[in-house]
């Protein structure tokens, strides 16, 4: 890669900042998913050719006044847009929209789930790592501070599981193919807490290794846990691992 392509992919990668280099969004990792077709999909052409007519129409106030269906207007909105200025527009409101495109999407307190707590409501929150869309780095920051907010004792109504390669809601070179609503309902109604939940490959995922076998299963760990090999075992199966938390 030339020194150019590097420094748009760390760009990319690291964030979005304003000038004073303040963080507007949590950064990307770096991960085994990312060269796939669907990854590409919603990291470069749905940014040029979806996003800014979202992010101009839908999530700015007042609106952008530009021809959505232009792809020289987008790419021109794209050029001119302002990380210290425009960004602001999503948190405006005025006479015709009361509400901010920021405040219909986020909850007013993103840790105060105390309502669903309170009710023996339960939450399995599933995420995958090369997610291109939502950085998983963000679900991972919310948890931790979930956590905080619940003396570190939000598994007991929330839990959250990572998918390891999993684009955006499935695709890429992952296991992402799991019943989450049974062990969600078994929650609810029995008290049996979810722990490992096990996953396979979908069959005719074109993007799987060549060197994975059909028949592969992981289990996918409630975070922070992840899925170590027991040493022993065929590293196509599930049986093979177990739920550790990092050293």
């Amino acid at each position: 890669m030339t020194q150019a392509q590097k420094t748009v992919i760390n760009n990319i990668m690291g964030g979005a900042h304003n000038s004073l280099g303040e963080a507007l969004y949590a950064n990307f990792p770096y991960d085994g998913g990312m060269g796939t077709d669907d990854y590409f999909q919603w990291e470069y052409f749905t940014a040029l050719m979806r996003d800014p007519a979202a992010v101009g129409y839908v999530f700015s106030t007042p609106a952008a006044d530009f021809d959505f269906n232009s792809d020289v207007a987008l790419y021109h909105y794209i050029e001119q847009y302002d990380l210290d200025k425009d960004v602001q527009k999503i948190y405006a409101t005025n006479n015709e929209f009361t509400e901010s495109g920021w405040s219909v999407m986020v909850p007013p307190d993103e840790t105060d789930y105390s309502a669903i707590r309170e009710r023996g409501a339960k939450m399995m929150v599933v995420h995958g790592t090369s997610d291109a869309v939502f950085s998983v780095q963000d679900t991972i920051n919310w948890y931790k501070a979930l956590q905080d907010a619940n003396s570190n004792d939000a598994e007991k109504f929330a839990r959250l599981y990572l998918v390891p390669n999993m684009n955006h809601c499935g695709f890429g070179p992952s296991t992402d193919n799991f019943d989450m609503l049974t062990k969600l309902v078994d929650w609810v109604e029995d008290g049996t807490a979810p722990e490992a939940i096990n996953a396979s490959v979908r069959a005719n995922n074109a993007e799987l290794p060549a060197d994975w076998s059909k028949q592969r299963t992981r289990p996918l760990c409630p975070y922070p846990q992840q899925a170590t090999y027991n040493g022993s075992g065929s590293v196509e199966d599930a049986a093979s691992f177990s739920c550790k938390a990092p050293e």
